[in-house]
């Protein structure tokens, strides 16, 4: 639909005023309280209004200007789309025209726009990520509010903004420091069999996010060597496959493992990697399971003093998944490539754990550092 027909279609009239349904008023409300909602639904933080206003504002300056042949004179009226304007020491965003110009956005839209954040505004990828994460949680607002429509949101990748619950409680999980992180794997006695193995185990999910169900299903065939590096072909939920970067320490720890036990060496076979343990060292054999690895967390949790022994705060696995995708996050890693680490189908659930394009010899795991 050229831009024309839409904001001619948005134009208030007596006659249009009379067969106005539901959709077509919301399309006609300013944009103005669109924005107002999704910055209340974004939070109550001052930095993250202001960080909302100034992507949103961003993206309609784009659209503005990838539309302007398309803008019939009418359009004038409401002409900047956003503009900032000076109130002392304050800098605030003023929107104009009617809501309902956002059913002319495209998937390419989205595109250019990080692009045009690179480009033209000098945004760093971090920067660029995450107004276009803003742009798109706009879109989802207005869809939650009939403004765009079920299959214009299909086409962008754009799902319903639904508000986060209120929590009574405080939330159980939890991201650990760099200093409890080395509390964490100081905790382990290295000296014994049990203790090489636990540290491997733990920081298959300290450094590369792993799920415990995805560490139990390691074998020792899952490990490649490709461009001087070791990978692990992980299996995620729902049958999913991806491939993540070993990161030194956790190699280090993991060959720790196999020469001690004799399990056998990366890259051959398809031994289960991580066995059942009995007293005095010996190996069952048997394949551990998410049991196991809740316990082992818990009990070295407790015994670095991170954490009670049992109850809902004891440390879990998740935690450490958590705590790979933030310290990831806060050294430089962008978005995407942590949603790729944890295997993730949208950055949105990725968002959450932390809250462009991987390549061959960059991933997330690089920027783990404790």
């Amino acid at each position: 639909m050229a831009l024309a027909q839409v904001y001619n279609a948005l134009v208030p009239t007596d006659e249009a005023a009379e067969r106005a349904t539901l959709v077509a008023e919301k399309r006609r409300r300013p944009i103005s309280e669109l924005v107002d909602r999704t910055v209340t639904l974004a939070g109550t933080s001052p930095h993250t209004a202001r960080a909302y206003r100034t992507g949103i504002g961003l993206f309609l300056q784009y659209l503005e200007a990838l539309w302007a042949e398309e803008l019939p004179p009418s359009a004038d009226t409401v002409r900047p789309f956003a503009e900032t304007v000076r109130m002392g020491r304050r800098v605030i965003w003023i929107f104009r025209p009617p809501a309902g110009i956002l059913v002319k956005v495209s998937p390419a839209d989205l595109l250019g726009f990080e692009a045009w954040l690179l480009s033209e505004k000098g945004n760093g990828a971090k920067t660029a990520e995450m107004r276009l994460y803003i742009a798109r949680t706009f879109l989802a607002v207005a869809l939650a509010d009939q403004v765009i429509t079920p299959n214009q949101a299909g086409e962008l990748g754009i799902k319903p903004y639904r508000p986060k619950r209120k929590r009574h409680q405080r939330p159980v999980g939890r991201r650990l420091s760099t200093g409890e992180v080395r509390a964490l794997r100081a905790s382990m006695n290295t000296a014994r069999l049990k203790g090489k193995r636990d540290l491997a185990i733990i920081d298959m999910m300290l450094f590369l996010g792993l799920r415990s169900e995805e560490v139990t299903a390691i074998t020792t065939g899952d490990f490649v060597q490709d461009l001087g590096r070791w990978w692990l072909t992980v299996h995620g939920k729902g049958g999913k496959v991806r491939k993540v970067k070993m990161h030194d320490a956790s190699f280090r720890s993991l060959t720790a493992w196999l020469d001690a036990s004799g399990l056998g060496e990366p890259g051959r076979g398809q031994a289960p990697l991580f066995v059942g343990m009995a007293k005095g060292d010996r190996l069952t054999g048997k394949p551990i399971n998410t049991a196991v690895i809740r316990r082992l967390v818990a009990e070295y949790g407790h015994a670095a003093g991170l954490a009670p022994l049992t109850g809902e705060n004891r440390l879990s696995p998740h935690d450490l998944r958590r705590t790979a995708a933030r310290n990831a996050y806060d050294n430089g890693a962008s978005l995407l490539l942590i949603q790729r680490m944890l295997g993730h189908a949208s950055p949105e659930t990725t968002a959450h754990y932390i809250g462009i394009e991987e390549t061959p010899d960059v991933t997330a795991i690089d920027f783990v550092r404790y």
